[in-house]
């Protein structure tokens, strides 16, 4: 899970055009809670 949240933030950090991926991506990290704290440095 951690792989994956890591790389859904890469790719929003990058371009938050596309709205759904965004999405996905940031209820990911919600559900991940305890490894946002890795993406905010």
């Amino acid at each position: 899970h951690g792989y994956t949240a890591h790389q859904l933030f890469k790719i929003i950090r990058n371009d938050i055009t596309q709205q759904p991926l965004v999405q996905v991506a940031l209820w990911t990290l919600g559900r991940n809670s305890s490894l946002t704290s890795l993406y905010v440095m």
